[in-house]
């Protein structure tokens, strides 16, 4: 029987060398199908979710992109890789680097805040209430009226490990609060870098101080016997060949040892550096210090983001970014809320502003992606095997919420197709205003992509507007 720290094992070994080394990968000599998915599923890098959320929302003209022609009555989509350098809107050009890592959807709706009636309530409280919820916000004051647990929070219980955290949550100062554990019961994060490693550097399993690299453990490695890890797969398999597939698989037993060969020489090499084999590279580093701007804290917090996916600390991560200061992109204004995100209106020099405030978190998004492509996992990075989602609160400053923009970046283990601009069709209506499909739609289709079961988040249905099911043509 397996042991504990035998399954330990098998979750930090890289699963194309282990399906390939023990016979069971496609195109191999055996047969893969009479032994399933259960040693792949062991060794397979974990997938993850990670939110990065911003406020206010962007310039539709300054952030949206068109290859030619286009009808907001028709779906379409045009791939990122073909799309010159030149022709990226002014706040996404920071992102063409990544281009075949991402998707850019345009042309949903936050249905449920439409039906909440900006007129009636503040359209921040919906904003923050309703994005991450799918529902319609509850009766109170402020940051509290949250519709019900936001998408972060269903998944990081979801996908929780024993001795792990649930989730991670890292804000900046001066936030509102998109994440809510139930109906009007908001989650505050942490709100400096500092503090958000402290918070995960005591489930570091490293076996040192906080904050030293994680490291497998080389005895335990040696220790570990690769045929007894998989002789129960292969007994049963045995039981159902014929004699002369039994002796094919009796004879490659005895290469399996092969494996634990290389796995050994691989931790070997590996010395102090922190190098987890197939499990990307663990080191949390050291704390972060103090910081003194919205985007130095942000990209502090990034930094820890990356380390505690890379030592499996936790797999969901939600990132809330506060408003930027003038300074930090190029303003002058007195007032950002209210003269340049309330004033971004086509004509007016706000605008252009705005479009510069989102191309300064654009350029923060491109790290993000960046620093998850830097770690390798198995045969590729940890951006392969994660989703990272950037949301707004708004669809635009002056209060739209329409047309919400997002990003998402990596391909969750292989379950989203990347590298496209993706348009949606504005055919639906919701109290005379013409909307794409609801935002609910895309966070089901992350849901299941992270292995759940859901169908819909927060409500099925608002204003007549279907909210259930997978948004189209994001799975491959």
């Amino acid at each position: 029987m397996k042991s504990t720290s035998d399954s330990r094992l098998l979750s930090m070994i890289d699963r194309r060398s282990l399906l390939s080394l023990t016979g069971l990968s496609a195109g191999s000599l055996f047969l893969p199908s009479l032994l399933g998915d259960k040693v792949a599923h062991a060794a397979g890098a974990p997938k993850r979710l990670w939110i990065f959320y911003t406020q206010h929302g962007p310039h539709y003209p300054l952030w949206s992109m068109r290859r030619g022609g286009s009808d907001a009555d028709q779906d379409w989509e045009f791939s990122l890789g073909d799309l010159a350098q030149a022709n990226w809107s002014y706040s996404l050009a920071p992102l063409y680097e990544h281009r075949n890592d991402i998707n850019i959807v345009d042309g949903l709706a936050n249905v449920v805040g439409l039906v909440d009636n900006p007129g009636r309530n503040n359209a921040h409280d919906i904003g923050n209430g309703t994005i991450l919820t799918g529902k319609n916000i509850v009766a109170g004051v402020g940051d509290n009226r949250g519709g019900d647990m936001s998408v972060d929070q269903i998944v990081g219980k979801a996908l929780a490990q024993p001795g792990k955290k649930t989730s991670l949550y890292a804000t900046t100062w001066g936030t509102w609060t998109p994440v809510f554990s139930g109906p009007g019961k908001p989650i505050k994060g942490v709100n400096e870098p500092g503090p958000l490693f402290d918070s995960i550097a005591g489930f570091n399993t490293g076996g040192g101080m906080p904050g030293t690299p994680k490291v497998i453990d080389k005895l335990a490695l040696r220790r570990a016997s690769l045929p007894d890890l998989v002789r129960e797969d292969f007994k049963a398999a045995l039981q159902k060949v014929g004699s002369e597939d039994k002796q094919k698989l009796q004879a490659h037993m005895e290469l399996i040892d092969s494996l634990q060969k290389q796995l050994k020489a691989q931790a070997d090499a590996g010395g102090g550096s922190g190098t987890a084999v197939g499990a990307g590279s663990c080191n949390l580093g050291t704390k972060p210090g103090g910081v003194a701007q919205h985007y130095d804290n942000a990209m502090g917090s990034a930094k820890v983001i990356t380390a505690a996916f890379a030592c499996d600390v936790t797999r969901v991560a939600m990132q809330v970014h506060g408003q930027f200061g003038p300074a930090e992109f190029g303003s002058n204004a007195g007032d950002v809320h209210q003269d340049i995100a309330h004033q971004a209106v086509a004509g007016n020099p706000a605008a252009m502003q705005m479009g510069t405030y989102y191309k300064k978190h654009a350029e923060q998004f491109a790290t993000i992606i960046a620093g998850l492509k830097a770690v390798k996992e198995g045969n590729g990075t940890m951006l392969d095997n994660t989703v990272v989602v950037w949301a707004t609160e708004l669809a635009n400053g002056p209060h739209g919420l329409n047309r919400i923009p997002f990003l998402m970046a990596g391909g969750c283990g292989g379950y989203f197709k990347t590298g496209r601009y993706l348009k949606y069709a504005e055919s639906g209506n919701v109290g005379g205003q013409r909307v794409g499909p609801g935002h609910n739609k895309l966070w089901v289709s992350v849901i299941q992509a992270l292995g759940m079961p859901n169908n819909s988040l927060g409500v099925a249905s608002s204003g007549g507007q279907d909210l259930s099911g997978v948004l189209p043509r994001l799975k491959v």
